[in-house]
């Protein structure tokens, strides 16, 4: 049997991606955000396992906040 693999991001990511997917709906479309968050993830390759899914939403929702414009999707 084969297994063919899906786009969507797998453990921790795929939470990440869900939250901020949710999060900026109003703005992006689910497509930009998964891409936003698997560049990050990429970006923080070689960081602790215990430290990455914080990490990756607030570097994350950073990237996706530069994306819409600070002034439409304020701070938490």
């Amino acid at each position: 049997m084969s297994r063919t693999r899906t786009a969507r991001p797998a453990g921790d990511e795929s939470h990440v991606t869900a939250r901020l997917a949710a999060e900026f709906a109003a703005d992006l479309d689910h497509r930009t955000v998964v891409a936003v968050v698997r560049t990050c993830r990429r970006r923080l390759d070689g960081v602790p396992a215990g430290s990455l899914p914080e990490l990756l939403e607030r570097l994350a929702r950073e990237e996706l906040r530069d994306v819409v414009g600070a002034d439409r999707h304020p701070a938490r």
